[in-house]
């Protein structure tokens, strides 16, 4: 129906190089010259710095496609990488674009996570929580987003471990 969706991978594991944002920045002009008025989803593995749960002031919000994408106010940024929870209001930005805490399909983090670098609750060996000394928090998280014939669009998250909506 004429959406654009776009996808980029990180260079090394994290952060673009000047490449990628060159290469992003004309498929953004493209798709927003094709269709101004419709959502423009682009799907990248870390959040932008300081936009979804997840990326305030943490390692895992990269800086370097902020300007690129902040360009296009119809951009909706579907990010993942921190396993935190969709379950938190924090999950969706609608600031100067609209950004998406995808969540995760295995070991979801909550609230606590944000504890963790103080060394209250056990972590694993790549600094993740866990649930007891021996186990990750069981979960699995989704989402439907559905967009309408006049550009709004409902985001319904799933609690896809216990069969339910959230």
């Amino acid at each position: 129906n004429g959406y654009h969706f776009i996808s980029i991978c990180p260079t090394n594991g994290k952060g673009f190089n000047e490449n990628k944002v060159t290469w992003l920045e004309n498929e953004l002009k493209i798709a927003n010259d094709d269709t101004p008025d419709k959502p423009i989803f682009v799907l990248e593995h870390h959040p932008v710095l300081n936009t979804v749960y997840g990326s305030f002031g943490d390692p895992s919000g990269i800086t370097d496609l902020r300007d690129t994408l902040f360009k296009y106010h119809n951009v909706v940024n579907m990010t993942g990488h921190s396993h935190f929870s969709i379950m938190d209001p924090r999950s969706l930005y609608q600031g100067e674009i609209t950004a998406i805490n995808t969540g995760s399909i295995s070991y979801p983090d909550n609230a606590i996570n944000e504890l963790r670098h103080y060394g209250v609750f056990p972590v694993d060996q790549f600094g993740r929580y866990r649930f007891s000394g021996t186990d990750f928090l069981p979960g699995s998280e989704a989402q439907i987003v559905e967009v309408y014939d006049d550009g709004a669009m409902d985001i319904i998250g799933l609690d896809v471990y216990n069969d339910r909506q959230v």
